[in-house]
């Protein structure tokens, strides 16, 4: 390293160190406003939504949705793709909607990205459910599934699964 270079470094250093204390300093809340953890610790949250009842949906690029109740979140999933779903860079569980009769149909959609070892090899002797193939070419998918009713919309029937866009098995 040059000395000029050096310089530059401490220089920068130096400044870090006197600016340090206003990057880490939280952001003052407006008021009327409460900052509050909801559901625990959550893995590479995408987004959330509500039905008309107020619970909250929240879906993670991995391929889990799960339901939020005041505050908590329910111990299982409402549904786990994780095994079809790419996770890597961009791609994940990217959408997921409810729709608009949800209290009256149970119907759920889901966008995501299909892991191309799932794609390729879903339902057949080759496919390693432990066995993930990232940065392949692959495709992604619009899946519908209905959530069962005779538990309050908590669980989905997997057997349900219609694919609206995607490669079919």
């Amino acid at each position: 390293m040059t000395k000029y270079a050096r310089s530059c470094l401490v220089r920068f250093a130096f400044l870090l160190a006197l600016l340090w204390p206003a990057f880490v300093q939280s952001a003052t809340l407006p008021s009327g406003f409460v900052e509050t953890s909801v559901g625990g610790v959550w893995a590479n949250v995408v987004g959330l939504t509500f039905d008309a009842n107020g619970r909250m949906y929240v879906w993670e690029k991995g391929g889990c949705v799960w339901i939020v109740t005041n505050g908590v979140r329910q111990a299982q999933p409402l549904i786990n793709l994780s095994s079809e779903v790419g996770t890597w860079d961009d791609h994940g569980l990217l959408g997921f909607a409810l729709d608009p009769d949800f209290l009256d149909n149970g119907y759920i959609y889901l966008l995501c990205v299909v892991d191309h070892n799932y794609l390729v090899n879903f339902g057949t002797s080759n496919y390693d459910s432990s066995m993930v193939e990232y940065y392949r070419a692959t495709i992604g998918r619009i899946t519908r599934y209905t959530a069962q009713a005779t538990n309050g919309f908590r669980s989905v029937d997997l057997n349900s699964r219609k694919v609206l866009l995607g490669k079919r098995h």
